[in-house]
């Protein structure tokens, strides 16, 4: 008996250690040291592994002791997740650029979806459509500025996509860059002025630039495409609090809730007719 509560005691010891020293690795995993040579970041589970402080730039040999460590963003979390998928994934011509983005497409997973929509554009870089829905799910993970990037692409390639310029314009609102949003707004809409969502979009931007007569203007136009639907419960909701709150003197906190009930739609190309 004694023996077997040793062998007992010796796992579960083993089984806390492994446990404890994962743990250590993960929390080491989300800080690096930024080299101010040549921008190399290096991990801080180097620290963990090796035992030691990072005290040189491994490619450049720049002293970096006197560096402190940087907790990696969200964002950056998100990149490398992709990065070990398209790792995990393979050679990205075991299919065709089409295949990967009807993979992406299928997949309930948001990291593979990402990688897949990257291996298409690696194969055939003239989608607008997998520029778009890549944008779309790069915004949805805080990465505004590679959704921006991929969304004015979508445009070069496509220049009258009026959802990737919808996607353009919210991106840019949210960053409030509001003046930029609202000219991407007017081209969207000037494509599909009967777009009940894009007079939504472009509402909530005015009400933020407190020009709170243009935007309930665009709430009713909204609300009268989309009678029956989500725009014209959320263009009430917005108008009724313009009307009480802001326009009687807005507090400003109340900006944000403009956005309050915003549903973003028509931001994933869905329509199955072409992969451009």
């Amino acid at each position: 008996m004694n023996s077997k509560k040793i062998k007992t005691a010796i796992i579960l010891t083993f089984a806390m250690t492994f446990t404890c020293l994962a743990a250590a690795l993960a929390f080491a995993a989300d800080y690096y040291k930024l080299c101010g040579k040549c921008g190399l970041k290096v991990p801080k589970v180097e620290d963990a592994v090796n035992k030691f402080d990072i005290n040189f730039c491994p490619a450049c040999g720049n002293d970096m002791k006197q560096s402190g460590f940087i907790a990696k963003t969200a964002g950056e979390k998100v990149l490398e997740l992709i990065k070990q998928k398209r790792r995990q994934i393979g050679d990205v011509r075991q299919l065709k650029a089409s295949e990967w983005f009807d993979k992406g497409e299928t997949s309930e997973d948001k990291i593979m979806k990402m990688a897949c929509f990257i291996n298409a554009i690696e194969l055939d870089n003239t989608s607008a459509k997998v520029y778009n829905n890549l944008g779309v799910l790069y915004d949805e993970k805080l990465l505004v500025n590679e959704a921006i990037s991929c969304f004015r692409k979508a445009i070069e390639l496509k220049p009258a996509y009026a959802i990737a310029i919808n996607n353009l314009a919210k991106c840019l609102a949210d960053i409030s860059r509001y003046d930029e949003a609202v000219e991407y707004y007017k081209k969207a809409i000037e494509l599909e002025p009967d777009n009940a969502v894009f007079h939504r979009n472009y509402a909530d931007t005015l009400a933020r630039q407190k020009k709170y007569d243009e935007s309930i203007a665009e709430y009713k136009k909204s609300a009268a495409l989309d009678k029956k639907g989500e725009s014209a419960n959320i263009a009430a909701f917005k108008i009724d609090l313009i009307t009480r709150r802001f326009k009687a003197g807005a507090k400003p906190e109340d900006n944000e809730a403009v956005k309050t009930g915003a549903i973003e739609k028509n931001k994933i190309d869905a329509k199955p007719s072409k992969n451009k």
